[in-house]
């Protein structure tokens, strides 16, 4: 089941990503290069990041950071979207696919950890 979520984790990222970029084209441009860029990076960090945790033998470590960079992307994206810098259905349409990435996400971080472990760490604090 976890190995067929990465590729829809990475086809709904690499979604995003090319919905966004031309979106933070259209930031003023004193944020152009502030909260845009960090989007950007934030994002294409997520859409990378599953292709590194996809190909690693101990997925948990990434996937946990993965969930946090999810959470921030998240919080810029509203804060873009509280400074109108977004539109409210732009902002209606990437809440919706990141919360599709963090369902699978989190399907995918579930099913790497150790069961034996009653109290997991990465369960924890990756939210």
């Amino acid at each position: 089941m976890a190995e067929k979520q990465h590729l829809i984790i990475h086809d709904r990222l690499y979604q995003f990503c090319k919905w966004l970029y031309p979106i933070v084209a259209n930031y003023p441009k004193t944020q152009r290069y502030v909260l845009g860029e960090q989007t950007q990076k934030l994002a294409t960090d997520i859409m990378l990041g599953a292709i590194q945790a996809n190909a690693e033998q101990s997925k948990t470590a990434t996937l946990a950071d993965l969930v946090v960079k999810l959470r921030q992307l998240k919080t810029l994206i509203r804060l873009a979207m509280e400074l109108k810098y977004i539109a409210f259905r732009q902002y209606e349409y990437a809440a919706g696919l990141l919360d599709e990435v963090g369902r699978l996400l989190w399907g995918w971080l579930r099913a790497t950890l150790d069961k034996s472990v009653p109290h997991n760490y990465y369960l924890e604090h990756a939210v």
